[in-house]
C-alpha cells in the first residue's frame, strides 16, 4: 500500500520566497538579526498554538535561530513598536514587479496593532 501525504507541511510564504530569490532585498529580520538565503524563517507573528494563521498577513520574516528562541511565547516578550516599525521601514525600501509590498505591510501592520491595542505603523 502506497501511502502519499494529505498536504505538504512545509509552508514558504511569497515574501520568504522572494528574499531567497534575491528579489527582496532585506539585511535585518523582524528581530533586528541578519538575515541570509540559509537562515530565513516564515515567523508567524500570532503564534499557530494561539490561533494564528499561516497567511501573508501573519507571517515576517526572521531566523531559524530566533524563530525557534520564540517558539511558542507570545511576540510582544520579543519585539517592541520600534522593532516592528523598523521592519516595515526596510521592508518598504523594496519594489518588487508583480508583488504589492503595501498590501504586505499594511496586512501586517493590521496584525500587530492587534497585538500592540495601537497603530503598529504610523505613515
Amino acid at each position: 500500500m502506497n501511502i502519499q501525504p494529505i498536504s505538504n507541511l512545509t509552508f514558504n510564504s511569497k515574501i520568504k520566497k522572494l528574499f531567497k530569490q534575491g528579489k527582496l532585498k532585506l539585511d535585518y529580520g523582524l528581530y533586528g538579526e541578519p538575515l541570509n538565503k540559509r537562515n530565513v524563517s516564515d515567523e508567524h507573528i500570532i503564534c499557530k498554538c494561539y490561533g494564528g494563521q499561516t497567511v501573508e498577513s501573519n507571517i515576517a520574516l526572521a531566523s531559524i535561530e530566533m524563530n525557534n528562541k520564540r517558539g511558542c511565547q507570545p511576540i510582544e516578550r520579543f519585539v517592541t513598536i520600534e522593532m516592528v516599525n523598523a521592519y516595515i521601514e526596510r521592508i518598504r525600501k523594496n519594489n518588487i514587479k508583480g508583488y504589492d509590498i503595501e498590501a504586505y505591510c499594511r496586512g501586517i501592520i493590521q496584525t500587530f496593532s492587534k497585538i500592540f491595542g495601537k497603530e503598529a505603523h504610523n505613515e
